[in-house]
Formats: C-alpha cells, sequence, structure tokens
C-alpha cells in the first residue's frame, strides 16, 4: 500500500482506493524508499538530504523545487519526532 498526502488541499489517500498510477499520474512529487529508511528519517537518524544524496530515497519530480522544500521538511519531520509514536 503507498499513501499519498495532499498538502494544499490538507488529505490524505491510499493506493488502494485510488489506485498507484493515479498517485504518480497527479503527483507533483513522487517519493519511493523502503520503510527502514523513512523510519531513520523519522527517528532523526539520518537527514533527508543525506537520504537523497545516498539514493537511499528516490524522487520523481523537480530537483531544484524538492531541493527548496528540504528545510521545511526537515523542521516538520523535527516536531513529528516529539510526538510519541511506536513503530
Amino acid at each position: 500500500m503507498v499513501e499519498f498526502f495532499d498538502i494544499k488541499n490538507h488529505k490524505q489517500y491510499s493506493s488502494e482506493k485510488i489506485g498507484i498510477e493515479v498517485i504518480k499520474t497527479n503527483s507533483e512529487f513522487v517519493v519511493t524508499g523502503n520503510y527502514n529508511t523513512f523510519f531513520q528519517i523519522f527517528k532523526g537518524e539520518i537527514s533527508t538530504l543525506i537520504a537523497l544524496i545516498k539514493n537511499r530515497v528516490k524522487i520523481k519530480c523537480d530537483k531544484a523545487k524538492a531541493l527548496k522544500l528540504e528545510k521545511p521538511i526537515g523542521k516538520l519531520n523535527k516536531c513529528l519526532r516529539e510526538i510519541e509514536t511506536e513503530y
């Protein structure tokens, strides 16, 4: 299953409901990676930029636009780390 987050409209969709191809064709950014990589990013063990550089996550989008979002996403991840979560 793949999750799609529409940040502009504050909605979340599941690939089970709308299909993975709809997500891929209608998305400005498609970020893929394995669970362990995202776990390490969310826990603060690696940064999103390092994950990108080391090809641990792949992004299908305008790379310049993605790099501009690295700082805000890093701040969001830092805030999310404060929430107690079980993985």
